[in-house]
């Protein structure tokens, strides 16, 4: 495990599966802490739950396409975002 990351927020969309997936367990490995967004609850869930501890990776609900949703979460404090 190398700490290049150490100390920095990622937020991967589609982290749920494929090139997120990948991308989002990369991050966490190479010390990052990430959050994680997908459309479905249970997929985004489990993909958090295989990646990462919960003090390294939480998963949002979110359709990338929605504007709204992108504000309120950005918003949001960086300590709800990483615990």
């Amino acid at each position: 495990m190398s700490d290049r990351l150490n100390g920095k927020v990622a937020i991967v969309t589609g982290g749920s599966m494929g090139i997120g997936y990948a991308i989002a367990k990369q991050f966490v490995n190479e010390g990052a802490k990430v959050v994680i967004t997908a459309r479905k609850v249970e997929a985004g869930e489990q993909a958090a739950a295989e990646i990462g501890t919960p003090d390294q990776i939480r998963f949002l609900q979110q359709d990338v396409a929605d504007e709204a949703r992108w504000t309120e979460i950005l918003m949001r404090p960086k300590s709800f975002l990483v615990q």
